[in-house]
C-alpha cells in the first residue's frame, strides 16, 4: 500500500475573546485525508503563522505518519511558538492516521486504559471578580456543571516587585483559596496555581497554608530554572512531610527539559502540555519516564477544543495518569467550534471512540472568527 504524504499545512488563527486566540493546524494529505491539531498561544498568531508556513515548506512530500517526520523532533530554534506549531502538526498526523484507518487515536497509541478520564475545571480565566466571593461563585458554577475539583490562580500581582503590597496580596490570595475550599466543602477538591510568582520564603509560607487547607495540589510556586532546583527540592521535601502534592512543568518543550526535574524528584505531578512538549508521542515518553520515578502525569490543558480532544486521548492511555485540566466557561466557542459538549459527569469526561481525535471544526464559525 502506498504511504500517503503531506501535501499542505494550513494555520488558522481565531479571535475567541478580547484576551484569547486559538490557533489550529490543518494537515492535508495526498490521499485527501485531513488531520487537525492545536497550537494556541495567546498573542502569538502572526509568529505562529510564519512558523507554520516555514514548516509546511519542509514537510511537503514527507510521509504522513506519526513519529515518522524527523523535522518534528528537532530541537526548536524559535522556542515555545515554534514548538507549538510542531506539536500541533504531530497531533494532526495522529488525527489523520486515525481517520485513514478508521480508528480512534487511543487505539493507535496502544489502547485506552479507561473509558472516562478524571478532570478538573480551571475557573481562573472566567473569574473576572477577583475577590473571595468571585472565586467562590465560579467554583459553584463548575460544581453545578459536574466538576468535582477546581483550580484557581489567586495571587494576582505577587512577585511584581512592589514590596509594600506583597504581603497583602499573598494574604488576599489565601483568602480566595479559603473561600473556594468552603464552597467545594473540602480543600482536597481545590488545586492552586502560583504561576512561579514566589520567592523562597513566600513559597514556604504558602505551602504551610496549603497544608492547613489540605489542598489537592500546589502548582508552580517558584521559577523552574536550574538556579531554583535547590529550592524545588526543599519545597518538595517539606510538602511530602506535610502531605501536600506538588505539581508543575507545564512549559517544558521536550523530554530533555523534563528529565532533570523527574530525576531530581522536584514534583509529585508532572504537567506536560501536548501543544508545547512535542505532541502525543512526547507526552507518553514523559509519562513513561515519570512512572519509573513514581510520579503522576496530569496534562496541562487550558486552551481550545482540539488540544482538549488530544489531551483526553493521550490521558486515556497513560498508566500513571492523575487528572486533566479543562478550561471552564471561558467562551461558548469551546463547544460551538466542534459541535459537542464537555459531557462532564461526576468529575470525569468520556473518551472518544470515533476515528482520529473525534472532532471536526465548524467551518462556518471558523470563517466568522478567523483573523486574516
Amino acid at each position: 500500500m502506498t504511504v500517503a504524504t503531506i501535501a499542505d499545512l494550513r494555520c488558522r488563527v481565531l479571535r475567541i475573546s478580547d484576551k484569547t486566540e486559538w490557533t489550529f493546524i490543518e494537515l492535508v494529505c495526498s490521499d485527501g485525508v485531513t488531520g487537525i491539531g492545536e497550537a494556541s498561544v495567546n498573542g502569538g498568531g502572526a509568529v505562529l503563522k510564519a512558523h507554520a508556513n516555514s514548516l509546511a515548506e519542509r514537510l511537503r512530500g514527507k510521509p504522513a505518519l506519526p513519529n515518522n517526520v524527523p523535522v518534528l523532533s528537532e530541537p526548536p530554534q524559535g522556542g515555545l511558538l515554534q514548538n507549538a506549531v510542531a506539536s500541533a502538526t504531530e497531533q494532526a498526523l495522529w488525527d489523520a492516521q486515525g481517520h485513514r484507518l478508521g480508528q480512534p487515536v487511543t487505539a493507535l497509541l496502544g489502547g485506552a486504559r479507561r473509558d472516562r478520564v478524571a478532570a478538573y475545571a480551571n475557573i481562573n480565566r472566567r473569574t473576572r471578580d477577583r475577590t473571595p466571593e468571585g472565586f467562590a461563585d465560579s467554583a459553584r458554577l463548575a460544581r453545578d456543571a459536574g466538576f468535582t475539583h477546581v483550580k484557581i490562580a489567586p495571587f494576582d500581582g505577587v512577585g511584581d516587585g512592589d514590596r509594600m503590597t506583597e504581603g497583602g496580596r499573598v494574604a488576599a490570595g489565601l483568602d480566595c483559596i479559603a473561600a473556594v475550599c468552603a464552597e467545594m466543602d473540602d480543600g482536597a477538591r481545590v488545586l492552586v496555581d502560583c504561576h512561579w510568582r514566589f520567592d523562597e520564603p513566600t513559597a514556604f509560607r504558602v505551602l504551610a497554608a496549603a497544608a492547613e487547607m489540605e489542598l489537592f495540589w500546589l502548582e508552580c510556586p517558584v521559577p523552574e530554572a536550574p538556579a531554583h532546583n535547590r529550592v524545588l527540592r526543599a519545597l518538595k521535601q517539606e510538602a511530602a512531610r506535610r502531605g501536600v502534592r506538588m505539581a508543575g512543568l507545564e512549559g517544558c518543550l521536550n523530554l530533555a527539559e523534563m528529565r532533570p526535574h523527574i530525576e531530581g524528584g522536584h514534583y509529585d505531578v508532572l504537567m506536560p502540555d501536548v501543544k508545547y512538549i512535542g505532541g502525543l508521542g512526547t507526552t507518553r515518553a514523559v509519562a513513561e519516564l515519570a512512572a519509573t520515578a513514581g510520579q503522576h502525569v496530569a496534562p496541562h490543558n487550558p486552551t481550545g477544543p482540539v488540544c482538549h480532544a488530544a489531551s483526553v486521548a493521550v490521558s486515556a492511555t497513560l498508566a500513571n495518569f492523575l487528572t486533566l485540566e479543562v478550561q471552564f466557561d471561558e467562551s461558548p466557542h469551546f463547544d460551538g467550534l466542534v459541535r459537542c459538549g464537555l459531557m462532564v459527569e461526576d468529575g470525569t469526561l468520556p473518551v472518544s471512540s470515533a476515528p482520529g481525535l473525534g472532532v471536526a471544526l465548524d467551518a462556518d464559525l471558523v470563517r466568522e472568527l478567523e483573523i486574516p
